[in-house]
């Protein structure tokens, strides 16, 4: 493995941060975070209202079922252009954007009566959400040591997942006070408030001196990074490519990291959500009541927000490729070894290593997503990042869409053997493994 060829900018830059993060460092990422977490509160929210709005409007789930989906297409839209947006205008510009819209278009969702109104405005919050993700990783990226990048990335990683359950504590206490939409109202006014705070963070480095200049920038870099810019650094930023072109994704050097860092997200994200979402309907069917399969979901959600968690010290100790190997690895292993036991004839049997099997995939999964996401946002030089995190954001979210259509057709055509999905699954998570050994830019192990 080897760190990602950035140049003198990374080595120079790496130095001249404080040994600490600083309080202004430390803000960013809180800022970032929020941002991250409503994201994910507004993106996961309209499931829990449905059944209130179906009641009000009086349409049957057919005529809803539009308005449900375009929130995803939207982000799969939004992560895609938004990256390229951020390496054009600069990130911070962007992900500003990016959250005004989609709180303003949450708010507009209050005052919605028809679905179509509400279709409309879930696509345009979907882009909103979809162009914040690969911006706010990139300021981050920017403005802290590489030293803390796995850990901080795995926090990052992990906020969007619980802003889901942020959706659901919302819809559970919000409903009945303020109806389904005062809790759109709420979550709305929120994320501009956290706009409102955005307007205080800085824009990334490369693009500061590009538009505001050396002296700007040193005075930004003293405050934020807590430490007086040196020469050195200043003269590898200015004399770097990031600021004398455009974005470049799509460049020679960047060939065998761009088709390994997709191909695995799409297909780590494919894994997640073609286990996640048809986990209820495989364990209902091989036998076990519906109780334990919704309890097995929980255990999985909840251990792969954990392993989001633990992944940057995993990371950190590992490096990026042993630990996407390893998990993949891992999750081939307990996806064989459920479809064993399911097989069997006595599955109420084998009910709590089921569960456990579940649950342990769950945290092992979240562990691989958050490292692959971690190992493309730093695999890229600041005059793209934004875009290929953009881009890889996006395959995930196809593969994600990917795995819910064929594993519901899998699961009509083979009705009599689970076998078949897990053999798909098993398939993808050993995509992972290839995938890792062709990228080239894999995050170091930092032993201490």
């Amino acid at each position: 493995m080897r760190t990602p060829p950035t140049g003198d900018v990374s080595t120079a830059k790496e130095v001249n941060f404080a040994v600490k993060l600083t309080f202004a460092q430390l803000a960013i990422v809180t800022t970032v975070a929020s941002a991250l977490l409503l994201d994910g509160t507004d993106g996961k929210l309209l499931p829990f209202l449905t059944p209130s709005i179906l009641a009000e409007w009086q349409v049957n789930k057919a005529v809803f079922a539009p308005a449900l989906a375009a929130s995803l297409f939207g982000m799969t839209f939004g992560s895609f252009f938004g990256g390229f947006l951020g390496d054009r205008f600069g990130p911070w510009r962007t992900a500003l954007v990016a959250v005004m819209v989609f709180g303003s278009l949450t708010l507009a969702c209050a005052f919605t009566n028809v679905p179509i109104a509400l279709m409309l405005a879930r696509f345009g919050s979907g882009v909103g959400f979809g162009a914040l993700i690969p911006n706010a990783y990139t300021i981050v990226i920017e403005w802290l040591p590489r030293r803390h990048l796995a850990r901080v990335m795995g926090f990052l990683t992990s906020c969007s997942p619980l802003g889901g359950v942020a959706a659901a504590a919302v819809a559970l206490y919000g409903l009945p006070l303020l109806g389904w939409r005062g809790c759109f109202i709420v979550v709305g006014i929120a994320t501009l408030a956290i706009g409102v705070r955005m307007l205080w963070l800085p824009e990334t480095p490369t693009h500061m001196l590009k538009q505001r200049g050396a002296e700007a920038l040193r005075a930004r870099w003293q405050a934020v990074a807590g430490t007086a810019m040196t020469d050195e650094t200043l003269s590898a930023i200015a004399a770097s490519p990031q600021t004398k072109r455009r974005a470049s994704v799509f460049r020679a050097d960047l060939v065998r990291f761009n088709i390994g860092a997709w191909f695995a997200f799409f297909c780590a994200q494919f894994v997640n959500y073609g286990f996640e979402s048809w986990l209820p309907v495989v364990l209902t069917s091989g036998g076990l009541p519906l109780r334990d399969a919704i309890s097995a979901g929980m255990g999985y959600s909840s251990l792969c927000l954990i392993g989001a968690l633990l992944s940057g010290f995993v990371v950190e100790r590992l490096g990026s490729k042993t630990v996407v190997i390893g998990s993949s690895v891992a999750v081939i292993a307990i996806l064989l070894g459920i479809v064993a036991i399911m097989h069997t004839n006595d599955i109420p049997l084998y009910r709590l290593e089921i569960l456990a099997a579940v649950s342990l995939s769950g945290g092992i999964t979240g562990i691989l997503m958050a490292t692959i996401a971690a190992m493309i946002a730093a695999g890229y030089d600041a005059d793209c990042r934004a875009t290929g995190s953009g881009i890889g954001v996006a395959a995930g979210r196809l593969g994600g869409v990917s795995a819910t259509m064929v594993g519901g057709i899998i699961l009509s055509q083979f009705q009599s053997s689970l076998a078949p999905l897990f053999i798909v699954l098993t398939g993808f998570a050993g995509s992972v493994i290839v995938a890792a050994f062709v990228v080239d830019r894999h995050i170091e192990p930092h032993l201490r």
